[in-house]
């Protein structure tokens, strides 16, 4: 059996949906927009412990379309500081106009969604000790995009970090 982990956002409320697809027997991390702070290390330290403690096998990124920090940012409603609100919308402007210019909605929720776990993807790769716990142990990374509303999964190619 694989042992999974999601990392999610804990305001997209996303347990009972992922169980319903992937099985009770599944782990998860909290972040808001699943963005965590790669630079604090305790956190990542106890995080690489628990991969190994619980024998994990694959890690997922999740991001809903309707995530409340995708959805303010897209709708450029009040922020709160946030250190996951500032990455997304880092992200959000660094793409604005190659991504996002003339894009429906949901089509803009999509690829901000899409990009951020790209981001979290190599921000995870590049936080040393666990990057290399990560290929050292043939442990998969997988994204996830999921439109809760409309019960969707899109697995994202993340081929590229495969040999970071």
């Amino acid at each position: 059996m694989k042992n999974k982990l999601f990392i999610i956002c804990p305001f997209s409320q996303m347990e009972l949906y992922l169980q319903k697809k992937y099985g009770n027997e599944i782990y998860f991390i909290t972040a808001p927009a699943s963005v965590i702070q790669w630079n604090q290390k305790e956190y990542i330290d106890a995080i690489g412990d628990f991969i190994t403690r619980e024998n994990i096998r694959e890690i997922y990124l999740v991001n809903d379309t309707d995530c409340r920090f995708i959805s303010n940012i897209i709708n450029k409603k009040k922020l709160y500081g946030l250190y996951a609100e500032k990455i997304v919308e880092a992200i959000y402007i660094e793409h604005l106009f190659s991504c996002f210019k003339n894009s429906s909605l949901l089509e803009k929720k999509l690829k901000l969604a899409e990009l951020n776990i790209n981001c979290q993807i190599e921000e995870l790769m590049n936080a040393s000790v666990l990057g290399l716990q990560i290929l050292n142990n043939h442990i998969e990374l997988k994204g996830l995009i999921t439109t809760k509303n409309e019960n969707s999964y899109k697995e994202i190619n993340i081929q590229q970090f495969k040999n970071i």
